[in-house]
């Protein structure tokens, strides 16, 4: 099985506590990887970014963050490398380590400024989110739905697909994406959201959203977060509700679409796999419903063959 995961909180969580991932309680660590046996494992990790941060705040807290993910590449090379390029990823894969992709939750981290999306790019970030919760200086987030994408936002897109910097449109609001749909020229991410239609939280894609994906060969993650699973009893969520919202993918066209967005260390997620190294039962419980072509669609080549592509 291997495996590729579009969004963790780890880094951010980790820098917080003043801990290294070599370590026995957060949920994406070195010693759960490894008992997960993984024929490759390929991992994003986002600087994130909270709606309290703004500015030079933003700046100096996603440079402290990414100072903590370049001690991790220095603690444990023999374990973990970054990807910079997508064609990193078989390489690193062949030398059998944790392929580490540094991302970014919130495009706060600009703090409205066109030259430091260059300067993120050249630190081996290879994909950012325009918001969290609340609205940025580039458009709304969920929090904040009266608020699309703003004339700062525009241009942050535009210099993004230059710099070949993914745009990650998960915590947006509708507004925004409907804004960013009419300019964008790449293929884009949503790195950790479900399907709305299934459980109906405004996190999630609408069936219209996730057809433009398909249709301009995008990539959804799936979050393992309980409340974008399940509506009603989200504390009973599990398998079968990973299962629901990969089926309304594949209704939707989503074969080539659909990746894992685990949101682990940063969402309440069920216990059954709420570590990385508690994968190998979703993986067996989807390939029961799915078949095993799908299953590893899900778990890695889709994630894999768009950065291959896009980057």
């Amino acid at each position: 099985m291997k495996v590729f995961d579009l969004h963790c909180d780890t880094i951010t969580a980790l820098e917080t506590v003043q801990t290294d991932l070599d370590n026995e309680f957060s949920a994406v660590n070195l010693r759960s990887a490894k008992s997960g046996n993984f024929e490759a494992y390929a991992q994003c990790f986002a600087a994130f970014l909270a709606d309290d941060y703004r500015g030079e705040a933003a700046i100096k807290k996603w440079d402290r963050i990414y100072s903590w993910f370049e001690r991790q590449l220095a603690l444990y090379p023999d374990k973990i490398q970054q990807v910079r390029c997508g064609s990193d990823l078989r390489r690193i894969e062949a030398a059998g380590k944790i392929a580490a992709i540094l991302t970014t939750e919130s495009g706060a981290a600009f703090a409205g400024k066109l030259e430091r999306i260059s300067e993120v790019r050249e630190k081996g970030c290879l994909m950012t989110s325009l918001t969290w919760n609340g609205d940025t200086e580039l458009a709304g987030g969920v929090y904040t739905p009266e608020i699309g994408l703003t004339d700062f936002g525009k241009e942050a897109v535009k210099e993004m697909e230059r710099v070949s910097m993914v745009v990650d449109i998960s915590h947006m609001c509708d507004a925004a994406v409907d804004d960013f749909l009419k300019i964008a020229q790449k293929p884009f991410v949503a790195t950790h959201s479900n399907c709305r239609s299934v459980c109906n939280a405004m996190r999630n894609l609408t069936d219209d959203y996730i057809r433009e994906m398909v249709d301009r060969k995008g990539l959804v993650g799936i979050n393992y977060l309980i409340y974008f699973l399940r509506e009603g009893s989200p504390e009973q969520a599990g398998y079968e509700d990973v299962a629901r919202h990969v089926e309304h993918f594949l209704n939707l066209g989503g074969e080539h679409i659909i990746a894992l967005g685990s949101d682990f260390d940063g969402a309440t997620v069920p216990e059954s796999f709420n570590q990385v190294g508690k994968l190998g039962s979703l993986y067996d419980y989807l390939c029961s419903a799915f078949g095993a072509a799908i299953a590893d669609k899900l778990f890695y080549n889709n994630a894999r063959d768009f950065f291959e592509r896009n980057l």
